[in-house]
């Protein structure tokens, strides 16, 4: 699993990237913010080397402000497969372990992660305590829910000076709720357990 924490070592700050939870719009701010150039492509991974840490780094780092945003499960599923599944053609950012789920309808696709081991997950649907956790220790000091985020990127503003947040990468507005019955929410429930 790719696992993104990018630093501003100037502000003491850290920012915990989960794909699917507003990730590329943060990550084209992040890069607005530290004045570094960017393609518009969508694919920042080269771009954004230079401030990233690993894991272990952001547990050691206790002189960093460790912050990120969590998402529903259910509505990370959803909007995973309506970005990464059910759009027009396979996505060329995506591994294998994306793309084998391609066309797949919805009921079928969340079957088949929740069938998979967490570390054989990719990134785009994997449990978001793989992100926030390493060895049972948390590496964030606040959450904030994806929900709220006008209100908690204001709050970021005002204490850092971020650049207001572009939405890129957007997925169709839908409620997550029209996808799910009872048996397919207790799937996702009991899998993502942790990040409930």
């Amino acid at each position: 699993i790719r696992r993104v924490y990018l630093v501003c070592e100037k502000q003491k700050w850290c920012y915990i990237a989960i794909q699917k939870v507003a990730g590329t719009s943060i990550r084209y701010a992040f890069l607005q913010h530290v004045g570094a150039p960017h393609k518009e492509n969508g694919n920042l991974r080269e771009e954004l080397e230079p401030w990233r840490l690993t894991q272990v780094e952001v547990l050691r780092r206790q002189d960093l402000y460790r912050w990120g945003f969590i998402r529903d499960p259910r509505e990370r599923l959803v909007s995973c497969w309506l970005n990464k599944i059910a759009s027009d053609k396979p996505d060329p950012f995506c591994t294998w372990r994306v793309n084998q789920f391609y066309a797949m309808n919805f009921n079928d696709f969340v079957r088949a992660v929740c069938d998979t081991a967490p570390e054989e997950m990719d990134q785009h649907f994997a449990p978001q305590a793989m992100f926030l956790t390493y060895k049972g220790l948390p590496l964030y000091d606040e959450l904030f829910r994806l929900n709220q985020i006008q209100t908690a990127w204001k709050k970021l503003q005002g204490k850092y000076g971020l650049p207001d947040l572009p939405h890129v990468n957007k997925t169709k507005k839908t409620d997550w709720r029209e996808h799910f019955d009872s048996e397919l929410e207790k799937i996702v429930l009991d899998k993502y357990a942790e990040d409930i």
